[in-house]
């Protein structure tokens, strides 16, 4: 299977090459093209996610919304593999501010859709019959909306960046973009989609409860049976999303620094687990979340398969090997220069590829592995 995949990436190397190099005249590089389609369909995904329900109904071109939500996330990813496959060709264009970008995201169309309450309104007003919803009703639906979209798309970004250094995803970036600089931007998504999941959970029991009293909000968010005997959909529904927010908290407690910081060990083996439960809970709550989640995983898993035998970019296989440590004199601390023979071919010069890494696990301080950017390969 790896040779197969070998060669399919070599065949689509080469028609790269033939499709941007032309008899010696070069045109216009493949990866900036590649990343400016990236931007403009994720940019397309993001105005039919966050645009008001009745302006999506209305919309012509938005029609059959959940059919292009997979098509578009389909599309981003197979344009992220080609951008990888083809980051060799071209540097790139540098990437935006991505923690800027974030913030934007998140405050931006909450905002806007505040400001346009009229024009956002759900159908889920009126809870009750005979009991029409008040403007904080309404604003806390049009809320609990808003952030239920802004966190799965939070979600898609975090698995995306929880992928190794040699994942296509990072390679797409031309290099400007390595393990260790993705790895405070999947800090920052996952707090961000935690922080959204909150305020989605804390706007519709607000929204219930002010709706429709107590009884609503305990039909409507727990497996409570209904009045006639029959299955309680919306709750058993429901109460999925209330038990994600609860696997939510030790998630997100056991990730902050302080804690993070001083058991390190309990953070690295709880984390996934306790993610994976979470996006679970998560998409039997709202299954389109699976749309936005499968890609960062299957990035995740294809990476993880390959560390076996694969070559990183410095030659070195992605296997483990024993580093020896020097420490040099006359400096602070003092520092330690560590050296890794992995037997790859020797690149020719000093400088590392911008993105390169190795994690490094130092067993008298505990069994954690850390992720560190090569300066010097040689």
């Amino acid at each position: 299977s790896r040779s197969l995949l070998l060669s399919c990436t070599m065949l689509l190397q080469t028609a790269l090459d033939s499709l941007f190099f032309r008899r010696g005249a070069r045109s216009p590089r493949p990866l900036p093209l590649l990343q400016g389609a990236a931007l403009l369909v994720f940019a397309y995904l993001c105005t039919g996610e966050l645009l008001p329900l009745p302006v999506l109904r209305a919309s012509k071109v938005l029609q059959g919304w959940a059919v292009q939500q997979v098509l578009l996330i389909a599309a981003l990813s197979c344009l992220a593999v080609l951008a990888g496959a083809s980051a060799g060709v071209g540097r790139g264009c540098p990437p935006l501010p991505a923690a800027c970008v974030l913030a934007a995201l998140n405050t931006a169309p909450i905002a806007a859709a505040v400001a346009a309450l009229h024009l956002t309104m759900s159908d889920n007003c009126p809870v009750a019959p005979g009991r029409p919803c008040d403007t904080p009703s309404i604003l806390a639906d049009v809320v609990g909306l808003i952030s239920a979209r802004l966190a799965r798309l939070d979600l898609g970004v975090c698995l995306l960046l929880a992928a190794r250094g040699e994942a296509a995803v990072l390679h797409a970036t031309g290099g400007h973009l390595g393990y260790s600089e993705a790895q405070p931007l999947h800090r920052a998504a996952g707090w961000w989609c935690a922080g959204q999941s909150a305020l989605h959970s804390l706007a519709y029991f607000f929204f219930y409860l002010r709706a429709g009293g107590a009884a609503s909000l305990w039909q409507a968010c727990f497996p409570a049976p209904l009045p006639d005997g029959s299955l309680n959909r919306l709750g058993l529904v429901n109460f999925m999303g209330v038990v994600a927010i609860a696997v939510c908290g030790p998630l997100a407690l056991s990730a902050l620094p302080l804690v993070r910081r001083r058991c390190y060990h309990a953070f690295q083996r709880l984390h996934m687990p306790v993610a994976l439960l979470f996006v679970t809970c998560c998409a039997l709550h709202d299954l389109a979340i699976l749309t936005f989640a499968v890609p960062g995983l299957a990035f995740w898993y294809v990476e993880w398969r390959g560390r076996g035998g694969r070559k990183g970019v410095l030659g070195c296989s992605l296997r483990r090997f024993t580093a020896t440590a020097r420490l040099l004199p006359g400096t602070s601390g003092p520092w330690a220069e560590l050296t890794i023979h992995c037997g790859g071919a020797a690149l020719g010069h000093d400088a590392a590829p911008r993105g390169e890494w190795v994690s490094l696990r130092a067993l008298p301080l505990g069994t954690e592995w850390h992720p560190l950017s090569v300066t010097s390969a040689g």
